[in-house]
This record gives structure tokens, C-alpha cells and sequence, in this order.
């Protein structure tokens, strides 16, 4: 069977789960490279509304990814050595400034002489020093940063020694006509009848998920449809990805309204009553008022258009904003 990089790949712990804590860098790539068969490497990811993480095993994994490996440029210490540096700045920074946006500008110079301008995995860079710096500031535990950046410097090493890249479905690497690896090959229907269920429980867990965000991404159209706005009004709004704006004040309670309808209609993720939609979050909506004057803490990255608008809007138009709402 070909050979997957996942927690499994560690000793597991005396409950049978898997912990990194007494796992040092050099350990972690040194086992994740030694996965390395043919060229390629397969890693098998977990992701969920807050993260990407290595996922426990195929079983447990949201997709599998398949690099190409320049074995030629493997150098650990190097690798290590840019981790400890950005960390470093990570933490250096963290609280210290208040807005958001220039933290962001002060990372992304960094990851770019991390990454030496190679373009693989730097956003996962870029994303996960923007979590480290904001781990350090909420003094989150040890294991907690330990753990971040292992992942860091797991995609700083992707970065330099990977030269391609393919993001394949659970369903399609496990229900595969066969899984190949060492010349042998296992078809489907010769698998164990509790590894067949397993992955059959895992292609249903899929196929309802798909339909589920499905549904979301119907409903975001709907909501942009019937209320995109041209021009900014004074009140509530959000502001789609392509910088479209949607008018909330037509809502009696702006934001928190959005929420409940998304909520009625079982889209809503972790929905809190008169709190702002967290599905619209995560899908880097990014709510502001004009009223009031603030904008929010995005998730992830601001897009070049969701700049753009906010410039216009609050820079050079009539409005002017106060602070930023994590």
C-alpha cells in the first residue's frame, strides 16, 4: 500500500491518539520525507472551520496531497533555520501592534524571504505565521504553538523541496481500482468487508457534506442577488470576496439577521443568537459599518478587491472608520 504521511507515522500515545509535543522539528520532517516513495510524497490533511492539520490516518482525512519531491534540494537545517526565524518575528510582534493590516504587510515581507521566491505552499506559509503570531498574543498553551509550528515548518519544507502539487479526494485515493505501492496492488472488493464499511461511511460522509455547502454557496448567491448594493450606505454591510457590497441595514438587526436566516435554514455554522454569521467569515466575507465605523478582522487574507473598495469607502470617500472588530 503507498506509503501516507499522517499522525499514524508517530508512536502513539498510551491512549492510542497521537501527540507532537515531545516531537522535535528535526523529527517531524525527517518522517515526513521518509514517506518519500518514487519521488512523491502524500500527505493526508484534516481540515475543518478553523484549520488544516495532519490528519490521524487516511480514514480520518478530509483529501490527500500528492507532491513531487526534488530529493537534490533536501537540506533540513536549513529548512529548520528559516522556521525559527519567522517564529521568532512571530512572536516579537505579536501584541504589540494594533491594527491588523500592517502585522499582515510585516509577515508577508517575511514569508517572501522565507519562501526565496518560490510560489509552493506560501500561502499555507503566510496563513500559518499569521495564526502563530496570533497564538503568541492570546498566550496559547506550549503544546498549542509546538504544534503550529510543526505545521510551519512542514510547508516551509514544501516550499523548497516540492515542485508540484495535486489535491486528490478521499474518494477518489481510497476507492481507487486499486492502491498501488512496493509492486503489489490490493483491489477494492479484496479489502477487509470493515475497511470497505469504513470507507463507505466515508464516501457518505462526503457526499453530504458536498450538498451542505451546496446549499451555502446557493444561499450567499441569493443573499447577493437580492441585496447588492452599488454604492455604500450608512449602516451595516458586508463585503463579498469580489468586493460586491450587501446591504444589511435592510435587516433590522444588521448582521446578527443574516446569521438567523442562514440559521433557519440549517446553514449556519456554530450559530449564536445576536452574533454575526461565522459561515459568512470563514467564506472571507468581510463585515464593516459605516455607522459605527469599523471593520472587521478578516478571515485569512483581505483579496485585492476587497482592498480596493474599503480604500474607496473609507479612505477616500465620505465615511471614516475608527477601529478594527476582532
Amino acid at each position: 500500500m503507498k506509503k501516507i504521511f499522517a499522525c499514524d507515522q508517530f508512536a502513539a500515545d498510551e491512549n492510542k491518539g497521537f501527540s507532537f509535543t515531545s516531537i522535535a522539528s528535526k523529527k517531524y520532517l525527517e518522517t515526513m520525507l521518509s514517506c518519500i516513495e518514487n519521488g512523491e510524497l502524500c500527505i493526508a490533511q484534516k481540515e475543518d472551520d478553523v484549520s488544516v492539520e495532519l490528519a490521524a490516518d487516511l480514514t480520518d482525512a478530509s483529501y490527500v496531497k500528492r507532491y513531487v519531491i526534488d530529493v537534490a534540494k533536501m537540506d533540513i537545517a536549513g529548512i529548520i533555520e528559516k522556521e525559527q526565524s519567522l517564529s521568532n518575528i512571530c512572536k516579537e510582534i505579536s501584541g504589540k501592534i494594533k491594527r491588523r493590516s500592517i502585522v499582515r504587510e510585516i509577515l508577508k515581507a517575511e514569508v517572501k524571504k522565507v519562501a526565496a521566491e518560490k510560489q509552493m505552499c506560501i500561502k499555507n506559509i503566510f496563513n500559518r505565521a499569521l495564526r502563530l503570531e496570533k497564538l503568541y498574543e492570546l498566550g496559547a498553551p506550549d503544546f498549542v504553538i509546538h504544534n503550529e509550528r510543526l505545521y510551519l515548518v512542514e510547508n516551509i519544507a514544501l516550499n523548497a523541496f516540492a515542485t508540484e502539487c495535486e489535491v486528490i479526494g478521499i474518494e477518489d485515493f481510497s476507492k481507487s481500482s486499486a492502491f498501488e505501492g512496493g509492486g503489489m496492488c490490493v483491489k477494492f472488493n479484496d479489502l477487509p468487508k470493515d475497511i470497505q464499511n469504513q470507507i463507505a461511511k466515508i464516501h457518505e460522509e462526503i457526499r453530504i457534506n458536498k450538498e451542505l455547502w451546496e446549499r451555502r454557496n446557493a444561499a450567499l448567491r441569493e443573499l447577493e442577488q437580492n441585496y447588492k448594493t452599488d454604492e455604500p450606505v450608512f449602516g451595516a454591510m458586508y463585503m463579498t470576496p469580489s468586493g460586491t457590497l450587501i446591504d444589511c441595514s435592510l435587516f433590522p438587526n444588521g448582521h446578527a439577521d443574516v446569521s438567523a436566516w442562514l440559521h433557519e435554514q440549517g446553514l449556519e455554522i456554530d450559530y449564536r443568537p445576536g452574533e454575526p454569521s461565522q459561515l459568512l467569515h470563514l467564506k472571507g466575507w468581510l463585515r464593516l459599518n459605516t455607522k459605527v465605523g469599523y471593520i472587521e478582522e478578516p478571515h485569512g487574507v483581505l483579496t485585492a478587491r476587497q482592498r480596493d473598495r474599503l480604500e474607496s469607502i473609507f479612505n477616500e470617500g465620505k465615511f471614516l472608520w475608527t477601529e478594527i472588530q476582532r
